[in-house]
């Protein structure tokens, strides 16, 4: 017996798009069907998490003086990392 509802649309999918309150793209769609997975209800502050885990990251490897970090600090990538963070945070889904 098939899992799918509405338009061939499996709960995962559902979920998905009542979580992000719109209709998932083709590929995300596919990818959740495929996977079984679903779009958690704090999608948001997990991926600002995991943002901020990268930041601290490449701070630490930067005062390491470790490649590419350092580059990249130099280079202003640090600030775009900062500007993505602040950016996730902003999103409300």
């Amino acid at each position: 017996m098939s899992r799918e509802g509405a338009e061939g649309r499996t709960p995962a999918i559902e979920h998905a798009t009542r979580v992000c309150r719109r209709p998932l793209p083709k590929r995300a769609a596919q990818w959740v069907s495929r996977t079984r997975q679903s779009v958690p209800d704090d999608v948001v502050s997990l991926v600002a998490e995991e943002q901020h885990t990268v930041l601290r990251t490449v701070e630490t490897l930067w005062r390491l003086a470790i490649e590419p970090q350092a580059t990249w600090i130099r280079e202003g990538h640090l600030d775009e990392l900062r500007s993505r963070i602040r950016w996730t945070t902003s999103i409300d889904l």
